[in-house]
């Protein structure tokens, strides 16, 4: 099994962090939670799971995960 270079996995969490900053996450009824996926090119598909604090504009990244394609 040949895994990836450092660089190779550096550069795609670089690409995925990019991605994730440039999407607005949906957010459900009362605006506290939302989840959505998106897909780098050249990376892969992942799910986001984000919370936004009551009152605040910001919002906090609870969990990526990778959704494998078969």
């Amino acid at each position: 099994m040949k895994f990836p270079s450092t660089s190779s996995v550096i550069r795609q969490l670089i690409e995925l962090f990019f991605y994730i900053a440039t999407v607005e996450p949906v957010w459900d009824g009362d605006e506290r939670k939302a989840e959505y996926d998106i897909t780098v090119p050249d990376v892969g598909k992942y799910s986001i799971s984000a919370e936004k604090p009551a009152g605040t504009d910001i919002f906090f990244i609870t969990k990526i995960s990778l959704v494998l394609q078969g």
